[in-house]
């Protein structure tokens, strides 16, 4: 904005006195002229409401735009962006305002007006720099603004003036944020109050505040709707946004179509209806399910957000952290200290509800209508279930209701409105007779271990499916275990606090399989919550007397759709005690023990935990100090084998990525993720190495580590490091030196590759580096010549051309061959051992010995000491072919050679028939596998791949008689590539492929049969012999293949029905099946596979070229007839015909079906023609986006219109498009009421 590209000029160094000029002048000129009434006129709105105050207002902002003020704030923000010095000076115009109880949008609308007036004299106090152009383009900036809060305030008076002369009791946020103003005292707060601390909440709402639905999940209704609005403001939302109080008014709002605005219902019912073309914004309670897609959660605000809040609106420090510490940070005890009149008046329900159903409902917190949970409440409220929902609906539908109901297609849901409210309000004795009822109730509901509670995901969806139910719902297990919480923290009932410890320890003393843990980790982190004492008895009672609780993390599951690993409830209860002070040692101590046992993690794993723990640069924590951080570390590295691993990812330099804050109570104190000074992180950094380097315990991989850090640390430590380093070196063997010995060289040559990078290390730190690798030494010589044989970034050479010189990579080929040739010189005049050489590089995933060693052992020549030395070190032989193969290459008879050695190395079966291919490649003459046996031959071409360009003609015809489907795709492609076949000799080469063994089937094998077979159908596709036998070849591989890909079977089936009578003989039943065949692993394989040809099948008979002909179909259908007449399958006709016919061609004018399936279907069709059309019809619509019926109804119109089109000359047809119309219109009504229900 050109706005704040000037302030961002002015802001820096040397633009002060220029931004004291442009601020100073028209307070001058407006206020000796007394003409503040017109500045704020000029804004669209006339000042008279405020008259009376605005001398006093205008001196505020004036001390606002003093010169002592602007200057302080000038070189605060000189290097700062732009848009900080505007909102600096906005806001503190904003505050002063909203001192006056002038409303939101009034006070942006005169705020902006004073920020131009100052940037209106930039011109006159600078006139070289800011010109006239300058001053055209911020007026046209300026009067867009004006323009677009003008059209607002219009707006808003217009439509406030509609729903007053309608009675409604609708209210805009501008009139909300005044009211709250004028309802507080000490501090007086408004919505600016209520500021968002949660990133996450903040980019998910400006993604979606212009959809026409959003689902916002918050802990209070009230709280969320204010931070809600004021994130709007902060975003820039210029929309009216109007909060509705009641239910009939959001009705009316229907009938009233206003658009472009953003709505929030600010009351309770079954069924909100969307307004449509507006931004509608509900709000959900936490425990209040939403079922809305994309659904936002706004996570509750940080203590320190919260203090900071009431700092700012004028409390002190030490009486703004002690409110919120008394509150916990909740809004409704916060609303009560500091609100007062109407916005503390007593709900309806207080005195409307008999005190056994307040006090049922409150300790139970949320049913369902199954049994067990109506026996729960008849037992605790003493009357009749029917007698208790009849009472409590009375107050589902408040403004501040009581219960909250969710009706989830038959069955109902009935939740506390607001948990925190209610607890507020009312308590239940320690000592009444229903606590103690409770308890009893709540210790048998959680301790029955129902059988559904324990199946997997996918036993669920099949228990569900034959009617299993729950005898009490998960739903009040939750809100009986969440009322414990309220009960015990919440109003802060200490004597409560020690019968919750005996109930949860009841509840664990119950426990002794898995399948118990496997049930209680639903209630797991709850439990943590109530008692934190007793789940942590339990746990470390667990490391002694175990009950199977280590079974949720040994047996993981790793399937996405239908895996639940439950171990992960365990981990978030125990992180929830880690950000607990009181708890966080005793936490910690049994994560060691956890971590020590080294499960492997599909998920959640306690390696993310430590990440969090140990962080230097952050605190997640309650181990927030730098001495704590180091003395956990150490404890770890004396209990836990995966300790070290841990503390050096933590380091800064470690690169590790940490996601998200640890899992916090909702309810209990703790510490809050915050940030550290530097003097921390660096006191931390350097506890860490001094542990890292006592630890090292003659570990390679460890110094490795520790090395990988040596440019970015300290010059003290690196002489720790290098004087630790050598101690152990000396005591470690040649195996342990040569992994340091190897990472080094891997270092040094990557900063000298890279030397120009930012992250380089320099020429001073390589050089210690290298004189650590000149320190190591061997006790065996050949472990000194193992580096040469890696890849080239692994520092063959020390001294590479850097990246960024031309001729780089042939310069540093070259040097690398040098030494290769001069290092096994010297290997060869010492007479090392090529046997432990060998051995040595054997051990690496890959290693390039054999091919070196062929290059530069002995010219051209076979060496068999060499051969034998790499083919005996490894069982696959990797290295030894590739000492082969690279002499083959420049035209050795390696095949000779090898077998010469038959007496003294035994090769084995595997290793000839590669012996066999290398050969076959490299050879101009004919392969010697020609002479050998149909067994060889099979193994020769099984799964291999031939890419030489000799002998193609004799590989081709080989392959095409031994070898396998994948061998000989990727041959023939290439072949025909080479050779441009005409489709007569493709065609040929291809006719056996059905028969042919299918092999290792691979990514590229369907693209080259696709490939070959395109020229074959766009040529032969018109002659019925040909293809007929393209048809058979596309059947045989339709697995590899798309319905679009099988021309030739598509033409065949279209014209002939006997291939699709046929497909149903074998997948369906008929009179004469030998019902014993049938049950044959072989033929269910069979018809499986059939069964998937059939589905693939989809189209319309004698259809070509979207035309179908009546006589053509006639014939067609006939022949079905008595196709399946023969197989005893006549019954089957209407529903494999009746599927056929959705995908029919429209006629010319757009209407489906063509006439002459019309035709068929009036001349043929019986019920399941008819109805197996309308299901095909239904499915062709595949996976759809909810939208909230309009989609449906869409369709249902085009269908009624289709129907209409066809009812007088094809009533038959036209039935079924009537009954899909009427289908849709139900699907249209049953969507509109799911989306009204917040199912999407």
């Amino acid at each position: 904005m050109i706005i704040e590209t000037a302030l961002v000029e002015l802001a820096k160094a040397g633009g002060t006195e220029l931004f004291i000029s442009s601020s100073e002048s028209p307070l001058k000129k407006v206020k000796t002229a007394k003409d503040i009434k017109q500045l704020f006129i000029n804004t669209g709105e006339f000042f008279v409401d405020y008259e009376n105050d605005a001398d006093q207002l205008f001196d505020d902002m004036a001390n606002v735009l003093s010169k002592e003020n602007m200057t302080k704030l000038a070189n605060e923000l000189k290097d700062e962006p732009g848009y900080k010095l505007k909102d600096r000076l906005l806001n503190s115009l904003m505050g002063i305002m909203k001192e006056y109880e002038i409303p939101h949008g009034m006070a942006l609308s005169y705020a902006n007006a004073i920020l131009f007036a100052i940037m209106g004299q930039l011109p006159v106090v600078a006139p070289d720099k800011y010109d006239r152009a300058y001053q055209a383009e911020w007026k046209a900036e300026q009067e867009e603004c004006f323009k677009e809060l003008a059209e607002k305030f219009e707006r808003l008076r217009n439509e406030l003036q509609i729903y007053q002369s309608r009675q409604l009791e609708i209210l805009s946020a501008d009139a909300i944020d005044l009211d709250i103003r004028r309802q507080t005292t000490d501090p007086k707060i408004g919505f600016d109050f209520f500021n968002v601390d949660d990133d996450t909440f903040k980019e998910a709402l400006e993604s979606k505040k212009n959809d026409e639905v959003i689902a916002i999940k918050a802990r209070c209704k009230e709280e969320a709707i204010y931070c809600t609005i004021n994130e709007l403001w902060m975003q820039g939302e210029n929309r009216p946004i109007f909060i509705v109080k009641n239910e009939e008014d959001w009705k009316s709002l229907l009938q009233i179509k206003d658009a472009g605005n953003i709505y929030i219902p600010w009351f309770y019912s079954d069924q909100i209806v969307t307004i449509p073309n507006n931004t509608n914004i509900f709000v959900f309670t936490e425990r209040v399910p939403s079922f809305i897609k994309g659904e936002i959660t706004l996570r509750p605000r940080t203590y320190s957000t919260i203090s900071a809040s009431l700092q700012r609106a004028g409390m002190g420090i030490n009486e703004a952290n002690k409110l919120v510490s008394e509150t916990h940070g909740l809004f409704i005890p916060l609303k009560k200290k500091l609100f007062n009149g109407a916005y503390l008046k007593e709900p309806r329900w207080i005195n409307g509800l008999q005190r056994n159903i307040k006090e049922t409902a409150l300790l139970i917190g949320q049913w369902t209508d199954c049994d067990g949970d109506k026996a729960v409440i008849e037992s605790l409220s003493g009357i009749k279930y029917q007698d208790f929902i009849s009472e409590i609906k009375e107050y589902a539908k408040d403004e501040d209701p009581f219960i909250h109901i969710v009706d989830i297609n038959s069955t109902k849901e009935y939740y506390l409105a607001s948990a925190e409210n209610a607890w507020d309000y009312i308590d239940v004795d320690n000592d009444s007779e229903i606590w103690n009822k409770f308890k009893d109730v709540l210790l048998e509901v959680i301790n029955e271990a129902e059988k559904l509670f324990i199946y997997s995901s996918q036993e669920k969806l099949v228990a569900q499916f034959k009617g299993e139910k729950f005898f009490w719902s998960a739903v009040i297990r939750k809100g009986m275990l969440r009322s414990l919480i309220m009960k015990a923290y919440y109003k802060k009932d200490n004597n409560c606090q020690a019968q919750l410890d005996s109930l949860v320890s009841k509840i664990f003393g119950y426990i002794q399989t898995s399948e118990q843990w496997h049930y209680i980790s639903n209630f797991f982190v709850d439990l943590c919550e109530v008692s934190p004492n007793s789940v942590l008895n339990k746990l470390e009672e667990e490391q002694i007397n175990p009950t199977g609780l280590m079974e949720l993390f040994e047996n993981q599951s790793s399937d996405f759709l239908f895996g639940r690993n439950d171990y992960i409830e365990i981990l978030w209860g125990v992180e929830e005690f880690l950000v607990q002070r009181e708890y966080a040692s005793r936490a910690y101590s049994w994560l060691l023990y956890l971590d020590n046992l080294s499960f492997e993690y599909k998920s959640n794993s306690p390696k993310d935990i430590f990440g969090k723990l140990l962080c230097t640069w952050h605190n997640f924590s309650a181990f927030s100090k730098s001495n704590d951080k180091i003395e956990i570390a150490a404890k770890a590295l004396a209990k836990d084998k995966n300790a070290w691993d841990h503390i050096f990812g933590a380091l800064p330099t470690g690169h590790a990525s940490i996601f998200g804050d640890l899992h916090a109570p909702k309810y209990r104190n703790h510490v809050e993720e915050d940030t550290i000074t530097r003097k921390e992180m660096y006191d931390t950094n350097l506890g860490y190495i001094d542990l890292l380097l006592k630890a090292t315990d003659f570990k390679p991989q460890r110094w490795n580590d520790l090395l990988s850090i040596y440019d970015e640390v300290d010059p003290d430590i690196r002489k720790k490091i290098k004087e630790k380093l050598l101690f152990e070196i000396a005591q470690m063997d040649d195996d342990e030196r040569l992994i340091i010995k190897n990472n080094i060289r891997r270092v040094v040559y990557k900063h000298r590759y890279f030397a120009s990078a930012e992250w380089a290390m320099g020429e001073d730190l390589i050089g210690e580096m290298l004189d650590i690798l000149d320190s190591i030494n061997f006790t065996q010589q050949e472990y000194d010549f193992e580096y040469l044989f890696r890849p080239s970034y692994d520092g063959i050479i020390l001294d590479p051309v850097p990246y960024d010189v031309d001729d780089k990579r042939d310069i540093n080929e070259s040097k690398t061959k040098d030494l290769l040739v001069k290092k096994i010189n010297e290997f060869k005049e010492n007479n090392y051992s090529l046997e432990l050489l060998s051995k040595l590089c054997a051990k690496e995933k890959s290693s390039y010995l054999g091919r070196v060693l062929s290059d530069y052992w002995d010219d051209d020549n076979f060496d068999k000491n060499v051969f034998a030395s790499l083919y005996k070190c490894q069982s696959k032989h990797e290295m030894a072919i590739e000492y082969i193969e690279g002499l083959a290459r420049r035209g050795v008879d390696v095949y000779t050679n090898v077998n010469e050695l038959s007496e003294c190395v035994e090769l084995d079966d595997d290793f000839r028939i590669i012996l066999f291919r290398i050969e076959a490649l490299y050879t101009d003459k004919k392969p010697l596998v020609d002479n050998a046996s149909v067994e060889i031959k099979r193994a020769f071409w099984k799964d291999f791949r031939w890419f030489s360009s000799n002998n193609m003609d004799w590989a081709v015809a080989e392959c095409q008689q031994y070898g396998t489907v994948n061998s000989y795709l990727d041959l023939l492609y290439e072949f025909h590539e080479n050779r441009n076949l005409t489709p007569e000799q493709l065609l040929e080469k291809m006719q056996r492929i059905d028969v042919m063994e299918r092999g290792s089937i691979n990514s590229m094998t369907d693209h080259y049969l696709k490939e070959l077979l395109k020229p074959l159908q766009e040529q032969c596709i018109e002659d019925r012999d040909k293809c007929a036998k393209i048809a058979h070849i596309e059947i045989a591989f339709f697995y590899l293949l798309d319905w679009e890909d099988m021309k030739c079977f598509q033409k065949e089936i279209k014209h002939d029905p006997e291939m699709y009578a046929e497909m149903v003989s074998v997948i369906f039943r008929h009179d004469g099946d030998d019902p014993e065949e049938r049950k044959t692993e072989e033929f269910r394989n069979y018809a499986q596979v059939i069964h998937r040809l059939f589905d693939m099948a989809k189209f319309c008979p004698c259809e070509e070229n979207g035309t179908v002909s009546y006589d053509e179909i006639k014939v067609w259908v006939d022949k079905l007839i008595r196709i399946l007449d023969s197989n005893h399958q006549k019954e089957m006709f209407g529903y494999v015909l009746g599927r056929l016919f959705a995908y029919a061609p429209k006629t010319a004018d757009g209407h489906y079906p063509c006439e002459a399936v019309c035709q068929i279907i009036e001349e043929y069709g019986d019920e399941s023609l008819l109805s197996e059309y309308r299901c095909e019809l239904f499915n062709k619509r595949e996976i759809f986006s909810p939208s909230a019926g309009r989609a449906e109804k869409d369709i249902a119109e085009g269908y009624k219109d289709n129907a209409e089109f066809l009812s007088i000359k094809y009533p038959k047809t036209a039935d079924v498009f009537f009954k899909m119309s009427q289908s849709y219109v139900y699907d249209s009504d049953l969507e509109r009421r799911r989306a009204e229900n917040g199912y999407f």
